[in-house]
């Protein structure tokens, strides 16, 4: 972090002085923003809906039993309460497993599509800073800058190019 931090001061510096051009992109908007990103991302979130609706389900059926077993306590055998009670146990802890397994699955997804956009954009962030002159272009969260960095101008922000960029690059598949 101090040798970010140093490499950072010191490119600044350049800049300011007039003897270096620097630029940031969000990448993680980048990411999102693009027609591919978009797409991708809607996919992602379709597939998080199906499992929240299976989760939903589960949880349903959970309380409908837990309901049924406070509702005919008296009624059930000893042995149909222990079953029913069984049966609860079991679908919480396939709840708890499933709700488990779909972050994991989720963030999988996600870092897949970071990586997957990440290895298209890295070139087109080369080419860009070649093509314009640029001497050094940085990736920003602006989620994060503000630890980092009291203020910016807008003006260095490459991120709209880089998405049209990607757009004219990678075009949407009809």
């Amino acid at each position: 972090m101090k040798r970010s931090m140093l490499l950072l001061f010191l490119i600044t510096s350049l800049s300011v002085c007039g003897l270096a051009k620097m630029g940031f992109v969000d990448s993680n908007r980048a990411f999102v923003e693009t027609a591919e990103g978009k797409a991708e991302m809607q996919k992602i979130k379709d597939w998080a809906t199906q499992q929240q609706d299976a989760i939903n389900a589960m949880k349903t059926e959970f309380n409908e039993k837990r309901q049924q077993l406070q509702s005919q306590q008296n009624m059930l055998s000893e042995a149909k309460k222990a079953a029913l009670a069984v049966e609860i146990d079991d679908l919480g802890t396939r709840i708890r497993r499933t709700e488990e397994d779909s972050q994991t699955e989720y963030e999988r997804r996600l870092n897949e599509f970071a990586r997957a956009m990440e290895k298209k954009f890295s070139p087109l962030f080369f080419r860009y800073a070649q093509d314009n002159g640029y001497d050094v272009v940085f990736y920003l969260n602006r989620q994060t800058v503000s630890q980092v960095i009291a203020y910016y101008s807008e003006e260095l922000d490459l991120t709209d190019e880089i998405i049209r960029l990607y757009n004219q690059t990678y075009p949407p598949a009809e």
